[in-house]
């Protein structure tokens, strides 16, 4: 949905030509929603700006909006004094209660017409609200006349050489309506037209120049509006502050383009088409206005909802991070358990290690052992073998009578010796030095038995000095 555009054409000669939806100024075309020529009727107005759609969807809680802009002289004031009087009794009509509020912006000062004092604008809920604004409640359309007729009253105008009553303020017709849930808004703005000194000739230079600068300031709110720009310079004047409400989109708006279709305006003419065409491509997304108490009780519930479900996450969080503390610590435990019973068996692999290798060291001592039992079994056999020789020999020498240790011998073979081992020791030292002393007459022997074995091949043999023949 698109910002309505409507143009309406003040009654005199003109040069402008209408078809159908489009207005050719001089060299170009401008098209709108409606065209309204010079010989519109207020009936006319009614069914062009779509009166009765924009009541409707006031009644359902749409706010509205309707814009009056053009240039000084172009009709914008006789626009807004015949809407209202046909808006009046339908707005009664509805749901809400009415209250009704006036302002006017003079050279960047914002004034309550009902009463005239100065208001200070205040930034709340991201709009910017004339603070202590004169809002009264009216029950019948009597009271809505008197209190409009009252603030026309106190309406700052002038003249100059294009209009004798010039508005020489940006006014701001608002009906408020009220329920329990809802509040809505049908705004009435009236613009001050834009002003060439060299044509009005104003005597108050500083009037034109605020109402130039608050338009110009207007009309860039517009074209950003138009482009889709993040940041739209509301705070620029007062005007484009207290519009933002209505500019943000979720209100129907109504543009009213009036022209002064004479030769010498024609120029105008044009720049005011040309901002009728830029506002009408700003898309809008109309809604219902909830009551501030209602709005704010509402974000706060939902606020309430957004804490429990983030209270319910947080509370799944804590829940799943207590399990994951409890999985890792039965995970610790286990490891733990692990880890110890790897350390037993370490343990145990390092004591069979132990025992394997005494078991090795006894193995070889064993081994070692066995050999010494071996070694010492051999040298017994020996013995044995040598003793059943000592035996032998000493029995012979016994038969022989031979031995001087026989009665010692008789003694231990009757079992009367007492000392075994002193007698085997002198025995064997007998026999040694017996073996001995029959070497030594070997010795002394073999010259006399190879001598004799010499002779008996000779027929004599000698002997000292002695010779001796056969």
């Amino acid at each position: 949905m698109k910002v309505f555009t409507v143009a309406r054409l003040k009654p005199g000669e003109t040069k402008i030509t209408i078809d159908k939806n489009q207005l050719r100024i001089l060299d170009k075309s401008y098209e709108f929603d409606v065209i309204l020529d010079e010989q519109t009727k207020q009936d006319d107005l009614y069914v062009g700006l779509n009166i009765s759609q924009l009541l409707e969807q006031f009644k359902n809680g749409i706010s509205q909006v309707i814009f009056c802009y053009g240039q000084t002289g172009s009709g914008k004031t006789y626009t807004v004094n015949q809407l209202i009087p046909m808006i009046l009794p339908q707005i009664l009509e509805s749901k809400f209660e009415i209250s009704f509020s006036v302002l006017q912006i003079y050279n960047e000062k914002i004034l309550d017409m009902l009463y005239k004092q100065q208001l200070k604008l205040r930034y709340k809920n991201n709009e910017f609200v004339p603070e202590n604004l004169t809002k009264l409640i009216c029950h019948s359309q009597e009271e809505l006349v008197k209190l409009y007729n009252k603030a026309n009253k106190n309406r700052i105008i002038n003249s100059h050489s294009l209009n004798d009553f010039s508005s020489r303020s940006h006014c701001i017709y608002t009906f408020h309506g009220q329920t329990t849930d809802l509040q809505c808004e049908f705004n009435i703005v009236d613009l001050a037209g834009s002003e060439r000194l060299n044509q009005t000739k104003v005597q108050q230079i500083h009037e034109s120049v605020e109402i130039n600068k608050s338009l110009f300031y207007l009309r860039q709110v517009i074209q950003n509006l138009a482009d889709k720009v993040q940041q739209i310079p509301y705070r620029q004047s007062k005007l484009t502050s207290i519009l933002k409400k209505s500019l943000n989109g979720k209100s129907n708006i109504v543009m009213v383009i009036c022209l002064n279709p004479s030769d010498e305006n024609l120029q105008q003419c044009q720049q005011s088409a040309q901002y009728g065409v830029k506002a009408r491509q700003i898309i809008l997304q109309p809604e219902q206005q909830q009551d501030d108490q209602q709005r704010q009780i509402k974000e706060l519930k939902q606020q309430i909802i957004n804490l429990e479900q983030q209270l319910k996450i947080a509370q799944n969080t804590i829940k799943s991070l207590k399990q994951n503390q409890q999985n890792q610590l039965v995970q610790q435990q286990q490891n733990n358990i692990q880890m110890e019973q790897i350390n037993q068996i370490n343990n145990l692999l390092g004591q069979n290690k132990k025992l394997r290798d005494q078991l090795q060291h006894i193995n070889d001592q064993n081994f070692v052992l066995s050999q010494l039992n071996h070694q010492m079994q051999n040298e017994n056999q020996d013995l044995r073998d040598k003793i059943n020789i000592f035996e032998e020999i000493i029995s012979e020498d016994l038969k022989k009578n031979k031995d001087p240790f026989k009665k010692d011998w008789i003694e231990l073979f009757q079992g009367e010796g007492s000392n075994y081992l002193e007698i085997i020791i002198n025995k064997l030292q007998y026999y040694k030095q017996l073996q001995c002393k029959q070497n030594n007459e070997r010795i002394l022997m073999n010259p006399i038995h190879q001598t004799v074995k010499n002779s008996r091949n000779q027929r004599s043999f000698s002997i000292g000095k002695r010779e001796f023949k056969f």
